[in-house]
């Protein structure tokens, strides 16, 4: 099994260099690059198409040279309003087009999350959003042939975390079936999922041949702490379990807090 590690998981060794992060790949033993594209860190992304062009073009020649792959990205993560605006349909569309470049057919996005209504149950009016809204991509998804996973997340309300509608696989799973499967599956983030509470072996099974992606990492079922598999309270002998006996294609893709490979390298090459 490939193994890969999230961009923003190396910040603390690589920076935001792209090419020192394909060189931390390379060295630690990872087959994969899982880039976030994200604001924060990569402004390209709103640069002119043709320096951007240029750039990630080099980037996956520099990573074909290494044998490094970007099995999957991450899009941007917005909250409300920032979605409503067509700024952020544009970037989605030019990150589909960046992972074209990069030779990677999965690109992680988060669904679009409604604030709370005076605590009223918005989650239909959430979901025909998020339904109509993904629909729009499709046309972009097949012609750069790229597919969307869908990742279950929680949210924030008064600096505590909230479960939502799509904390949950089953309800996600809704989304999916009123999309379309042939270019939307999920990402399963085993953090965020033992917040909500929920057993990723059931996710797993559950999501079957359509869990195109994960983000493995752990907590103690308070806070999103990102750490290494193991150093929390989720069943990771199980997760392996439940991930072979649906025979996932994927990249064991860690998406870590802070990746320190002195003290982190020996347990994830035991994974």
């Amino acid at each position: 099994m490939k193994t890969g590690i999230n961009s923003n998981s190396l910040l603390k060794i690589a920076g935001t260099n792209e090419f020192t992060m394909i060189d931390c790949v390379q060295q630690y033993g990872f087959n994969c690059l899982d880039l976030t594209v994200d604001g924060r860190y990569y402004s390209l992304c709103t640069n002119p198409w043709q320096s951007v062009k240029k750039h990630y073009e080099k980037l996956y020649k520099y990573a074909s040279s290494k044998n490094i792959s970007f099995y999957q990205m991450h899009a941007k993560y917005v909250a409300f309003p920032e979605y409503l605006f067509d700024d952020y349909f544009k970037l989605l569309k030019r990150t589909v087009m960046i992972a074209a470049i990069l030779h990677c057919r999965i690109l992680v996005v988060h669904p679009l999350v409604f604030p709370l209504d005076r605590h009223k149950n918005i989650d239909e009016q959430e979901k025909r959003f998020n339904v109509l809204f993904f629909k729009k991509l499709i046309p972009y998804l097949k012609r750069y042939n790229v597919k969307i996973a869908l990742e279950n997340i929680y949210d924030w309300d008064e600096k505590k975390i909230r479960q939502i509608y799509v904390s949950q696989p089953r309800n996600l799973n809704n989304y999916i079936l009123d999309i379309d499967s042939s270019y939307f599956g999920f990402c399963l983030d085993t953090g965020h999922l033992n917040l909500a509470g929920g057993n990723p072996t059931e996710a797993i099974k559950l999501y079957g041949d359509r869990l195109l992606a994960v983000h493995l990492h752990d907590n103690h079922g308070l806070t999103d702490e990102h750490l290494l598999p193991g150093k929390g309270e989720i069943d990771f002998d199980a997760v392996k379990a439940a991930l072979k006996e649906i025979s996932f294609g994927g990249v064991y893709n860690f998406e870590l807090k802070e990746f320190n490979p002195e003290t982190d390298l020996s347990l994830l090459r035991n994974f």
